[in-house]
């Protein structure tokens, strides 16, 4: 599983740059958390334009400087 690589390799590097390790049960809960973002059935939109707010965010860009 991609994810759970992911985090293994997360946990080891930050073992050694912050000098604390997350333990069995974080990882399996920062697993599930980013699967839930970035797993193929992401809680979030596939593209910004699905979001409600996107269109406000839109300006247009303006011929004349």
């Amino acid at each position: 599983m991609a994810g759970r690589t992911a985090v293994q390799y997360m946990r080891d590097a930050m073992h050694f740059s912050l000098g604390f390790r997350v333990g069995d049960a974080n990882a399996n809960e920062l697993t599930a958390y980013l699967t839930s973002l970035f797993g193929p059935d992401s809680v979030l939109p596939k593209s910004p334009t699905a979001m409600p707010e996107y269109k406000e965010t839109v300006r247009r860009a303006s011929a004349t400087p």
